[in-house]
């Protein structure tokens, strides 16, 4: 694969920083993006899903 090559492009409806992201230090530096649309069925795109409402998501896997 070459790269800026192939690809699906998705629309993100929300993006949720971590908490404590500090712009200064680049601590932190990650977000969950919610997708507006889930992505197609043999995008090759691995997701995580969410755990559960009321499941403890150290447990799950």
């Amino acid at each position: 694969m070459t790269h800026a090559s192939g690809g699906v492009l998705a629309q993100v409806a929300e993006v949720l920083p971590h908490g404590s992201y500090n712009p200064s230090t680049i601590d932190y530096d990650l977000a969950l993006l919610r997708l507006a649309k889930a992505l197609p069925l043999g995008s090759g795109i691995a997701t995580v899903p969410l755990a559960a409402d009321g499941d403890d998501p150290s447990t799950v896997g």
